[in-house]
């Protein structure tokens, strides 16, 4: 009897090691860039879109520039995402202003100030996984507002957002990931379904721009790659290899990391698959 006691504590043993996800992070690429960038993103064909000045430049997997189109009548570019394959959204806080550029960059039909929604200081925008909608957060009101910006109209509106869900300082990140809605403040990430009912919230301090990738949370800070666990009460090291970076960002299992003129590629694994 002891035997088998003995035999099934082990087995639930290692089902809650296997329950803990390890990450496997390799190297596999290096570019580098004639100057460092303040913005810059992915997209889905592991294309490099930077912003360098007035211009926004597209470069291949093999570091070639395809494309380049002059922004300069947007002021300071804020953030590029990806929309899509095809297209990429372009925000100027500065200008309070969103476009979409298309894949040799050129600007997609009309630019949108966002004041046409009722928008009086967006600070953060994020594209949504449906097909032409984008997230945007007015700090003016602390509210959220889901855009359909094909039609030009307000789908989704949460005023007093941050009151609503109790988020402890102001939001610096959106992202939606497995049909769930994730925005970070200083203090950690708010977990929210489609409907922005409120699922969870992850203490995580110094996070502020993060990707997810898994149960994992992957985020820079003050100058160091680091990592967190979506589960509650996880015993488990967050330690990972120590990367230098300043921004990421996400395509697929393809890590991007950006430290100075440098951006660096890593494929991530689970080591329990």
């Amino acid at each position: 009897m002891k035997k088998i006691f003995l035999l099934l504590l082990g087995l639930i043993y290692l089902q809650l090691l296997r329950s803990q996800t390890s990450v496997l992070f390799e190297t596999i690429d290096v570019s580098t860039l004639s100057n460092e960038p303040k913005v810059w993103t992915v997209d889905n064909i592991e294309n490099l879109i930077v912003v360098e000045g007035n211009v926004v430049n597209k470069y291949d997997s093999t570091g070639k520039r395809t494309f380049t189109q002059s922004v300069k009548f947007l002021g300071e570019i804020s953030k590029i995402e990806p929309i899509n394959t095809l297209k990429l959204l372009v925000f100027s806080e500065e200008q309070q202003c969103i476009c979409v550029l298309d894949n040799t960059l050129s600007i997609n039909g009309k630019c949108k100030y966002l004041d046409e929604f009722g928008i009086r200081n967006a600070t953060v925008v994020a594209t949504s996984n449906r097909p032409n909608l984008i997230w945007v957060f007015d700090q003016f009101n602390s509210s959220l507002y889901l855009i359909d910006i094909i039609q030009s109209k307000v789908i989704q509106l949460v005023e007093n957002f941050s009151g609503i869900s109790k988020m402890k300082s102001e939001v610096k990140a959106i992202q939606e990931y497995n049909n769930h809605l994730f925005l970070s403040d200083q203090s950690g990430l708010y977990e929210f379904d489609m409907m922005l009912n409120w699922v969870n919230y992850y203490e995580i301090p110094g996070i502020s721009s993060f990707q997810l990738w898994k149960n994992v949370v992957l985020f820079p800070h003050e100058g160091q790659l680091k990592m967190s666990f979506m589960q509650i009460n996880r015993n488990g090291s967050n330690e990972i290899p120590t990367f230098h970076t300043n921004s990421i960002a996400f395509q697929g299992n393809l890590l991007y990391l950006q430290v100075g003129k440098r951006i660096e590629k890593i494929k991530l694994k689970s080591l329990n698959e």
